[in-house]
């Protein structure tokens, strides 16, 4: 099923229940929206509270390597989410506990987190930020695409962001896609809790 909505992506969030239900219920979710738009933002600071308060399970933020540090940035003083890098995997790890909301991982890491995640909340629910670079055309190897798929097929509840998706084999994701990419001031959000 696709939806199309027209509007800048903050004021969808904070005004449009059409547009939330949609976010908090279906199951597998792409979401279409210009570069800049505010998809990782807007949509990753709503979603992974609200996944987490219906569920208590975390959502892992898989995102291309470079992108785990503009992700810190944001979010890196929040004792509920976890960045999870190559470098120091095994201790950050370890820092997860059931306060977690959240983890960011790169593309490389996602498959040893989920596990790590399924052991101890029983599943998760998946975030994929710039689904269209998971590509072997992009430079990822075979043997990564094909696991990140798997964290993907076996998340409890799944959105790929993209300005740019690859809509191939994904009948079964209900389909937003937002007509103005031009990104709107954005609001203090009154959903994302403080």
């Amino acid at each position: 099923m696709q939806i199309e909505y027209d509007g800048y992506l903050s004021d969808l969030i904070n005004t449009n229940s059409d547009f939330l239900e949609a976010l908090n219920t279906q199951k597998r979710i792409i979401l279409q929206s210009g570069t800049g738009s505010g998809k990782t933002t807007l949509i990753l600071r709503h979603l992974i509270y609200q996944w987490f308060e219906d569920t208590k399970i975390p959502t892992i933020v898989i995102v291309p390597l470079n992108a785990i540090v503009e992700q810190q940035s944001k979010y890196g003083n929040r004792n509920d989410v976890a960045f999870i890098t190559a470098a120091t995997k095994n201790d950050q790890m370890r820092g997860i506990n059931l306060e977690t909301k959240c983890v960011f991982v790169n593309y490389e890491n996602a498959k040893e987190v989920a596990e790590y995640l399924t052991q101890l909340f029983g599943g998760y629910h998946a975030i994929l930020d710039e689904s269209h670079l998971l590509s072997e055309s992009v430079g990822y190897k075979a043997d990564v695409v094909r696991e990140v798929t798997a964290v993907i097929q076996q998340a409890q509840k799944t959105l790929l962001a993209s300005a740019t998706p690859s809509l191939l084999g994904l009948d079964e994701f209900y389909y937003l896609k937002i007509n103005n990419s031009i990104p709107a001031p954005a609001p203090k959000l009154s959903i994302i809790p403080a």
